[in-house]
């Protein structure tokens, strides 16, 4: 049986019309997005075009409506930037509904999708990855202008406590090793850097390319992690999701380092510090990369506490666990091989 819509698809319908989208007389039609948990994001399709619709969740706060209206903020700022997004068509401030036009490409999710790359030209969608994010962390954005996001402003010590009171929900075999870390992580937060916009989840799954010839990036995604912080921030999690999952099973995306031409996350590092207006210091690298992977795990229990049927009916993680503390490890890792870690030894 079919699952019902949870928005009025004919004040949808009437919506587009009134926006000069769609012709009042087009078929028209909403399906689940089938990569995304159920409820959430929706296809419309007509003769005349297609869009993408998001739902906010009461039990997933990156769907909910502050999320939704976070994206928003992103999409309008963004629009006449050199960042390539979504186009917004409206967003429904009382119901939480917001509708961009699709954008034609490809979303490089998952492993066969990363190999269906040809060889040559892999190298140059990590270039052109890492050269957008430089880009995003190079805009000139008073904090002020985009005040309803998401995430204000991330302080790194404020950021740390979060993610150890999201972490400390659950049960976890690791937990002396975990504990031992969050402390140390936090007693070596590295200087800040001047607050810069950021994505909250850059990923190459969260971007859309081009493939027909050379590959060009058509848009970046999903920014309901909005906020402004430190750009490293956005390097951590680029690294979990680029290099840092290989190896582990079932995992959420794929994983581009372990495949013949795209390059070492090094060389998309190397490129991004060439491109952006400010200095990067590669000692405090891991100190991020260890936030990036706790993050991620943070992020994975969430999600399978909220969509556990969901998860279960589509095999998306046989065992939790098989992922949650390879990640876990992974961040104890990057955090004792870094200078950081020489004052504060790793307790286990």
């Amino acid at each position: 049986m079919a699952r019902q819509l949870p928005f009025d698809i004919g004040e949808v319908r009437l919506r587009l019309i009134d926006c000069g989208e769609l012709d009042q007389y087009a078929r028209f039609s909403a399906n689940e997005v089938s990569s995304s948990p159920p409820g959430q994001t929706y296809s419309l399709t007509s003769d005349e075009g297609a869009w993408i619709l998001r739902c906010p969740s009461s039990g997933d706060r990156s769907f909910g409506t502050q999320g939704i209206r976070a994206e928003a903020t992103a999409l309008r700022t963004l629009e006449q930037s050199s960042i390539p997004v979504p186009l917004l068509v409206y967003l429904d401030e009382a119901s939480g509904l917001l509708v961009s036009r699709r954008v034609r490409g490809a979303s490089l999710r998952t492993d066969i999708q990363l190999a269906d790359v040809e060889i040559g030209a892999r190298i140059l969608v990590a270039n052109a990855f890492a050269d957008t994010l430089a880009r995003i962390h190079s805009l000139e954005f008073g904090i002020g202008g985009v005040s309803s996001v998401l995430w204000a402003c991330r302080d790194l010590r404020n950021y740390v406590s979060e993610i150890e009171l999201r972490l400390a929900r659950y049960e976890l075999s690791v937990r002396p090793a975990l504990n031992a870390l969050l402390d140390s992580l936090a007693r070596s937060v590295p200087a800040p850097r001047k607050p810069c916009l950021l994505h909250g989840e850059y990923r190459l799954d969260r971007t859309i390319f081009d493939l027909d010839d050379s590959p060009v990036l058509r848009a970046v995604t999903d920014w309901r992690r909005v906020g402004f912080g430190d750009p490293l921030l956005d390097i951590g999690i680029a690294y979990v999701f680029w290099a840092g999952l290989r190896g582990i099973p079932s995992v959420v995306s794929g994983c581009p380092s372990v495949h013949f031409g795209y390059p070492a996350f090094e060389g998309l590092l190397s490129r991004y510090r060439r491109a952006v207006n400010f200095d990067v210091d590669t000692r405090v690298l891991p100190w991020f990369y260890s936030v990036g992977f706790l993050e991620v795990a943070a992020r994975v229990l969430e999600l399978c506490e909220q969509r556990s049927e969901w998860l279960s009916s589509t095999n998306r993680f046989d065992d939790v666990s098989a992922l949650v503390q390879p990640l876990i490890t992974r961040a104890i890792a990057a955090l004792e091989g870094s200078h950081l870690a020489a004052s504060y030894a790793l307790s286990r």
